[in-house]
This record gives structure tokens, sequence and C-alpha cells, in this order.
């Protein structure tokens, strides 16, 4: 199922996802760009209770630190165009000439956000259950010394 959003101009952005392959490679140039970020969320009391964060300057560095990797990776930046080959805005392929015009330019990296999220979920929809099966062998090997 696509994903239709209408921009602040009154455009239509209709996302369709990427192939296993265009997505996967995503994931990979994602991944590589962000591990070595130190993750600083601020959050306080227990760590299921994700919304008691508190944004303090450690967070908003975090959030500085992956966006700005993001941004400024070729590895990424080739895997999303890849992913926004399938994006339309108004029915058109969006390229990289959508953004030559400079009313569209304000709207690239909400287009940005919007691919990467829409395209990059998929594979951390179960990742839940995969860290509650760690978490529990873990616990276990403990239980058992």
């Amino acid at each position: 199922m696509n994903k239709i959003i209408t921009l602040n101009n009154g455009k239509k952005l209709e996302i369709q996802l990427a192939s296993f392959e265009k997505g996967h490679k995503l994931l990979k140039a994602v991944t590589r760009e962000i591990e070595s970020v130190k993750l600083e969320l601020g959050l306080k009391g227990n760590m299921k209770d994700l919304m008691s964060m508190d944004v303090n300057d450690d967070a908003m560095n975090t959030i500085k630190d992956v966006v700005s990797r993001l941004i400024y990776s070729d590895t990424v930046e080739v895997a999303l165009w890849d992913c926004m080959a399938v994006v339309l805005i108004d029915d058109k392929k969006v390229s990289r000439e959508t953004f030559e015009d400079l009313e569209m330019r304000q709207y690239f990296l909400v287009v940005v956000k919007e691919v990467l999220v829409y395209n990059l979920a998929p594979f951390f929809g179960s990742i839940g259950s995969l860290l509650s099966g760690i978490t529990s062998k873990i616990t276990g090997s403990q239980k058992q010394k």
C-alpha cells in the first residue's frame, strides 16, 4: 500500500515501498552511518516508558549527529535516490530536477524523511520480539549462575 501525504503547498506526495533489495541497501547505509553515534536520549525512569523522554542537550546533540551523518553520507544518498525512483509528487516522478524549483526545495528534507521512514519501518516491525528473546536469554543465563 502506498503512503499519500499532502504537503503544505497542497501537492500530493505518494510514496511506494521500494524493492527489498533497494530498501535493504538503504538500511545498511543508514546503519553504517549511525553505528558510531553515541545515543543520549535523555530517558528518565523506565526505558520502556518512551513517553517520559526529556529532550535535553544530550538528546538534541544525538538528534543533530544522526541527522547530520545521514545528510552528508554519499552512501545513504545513493540508496535513498534508488528508493525515491518510485515516489511521485502530483503524479510526477520525483527526481533531482523536482527540487530545482525553489518552492519545492523547502520540501526536500520532508520528502527524504518520509521516504526513509516508509522504507525502513518494515525492517523493524518485529524487533521488539527479537530484543525480548535476547533479553530473556541473558536474564535466564544470569539466573542459572
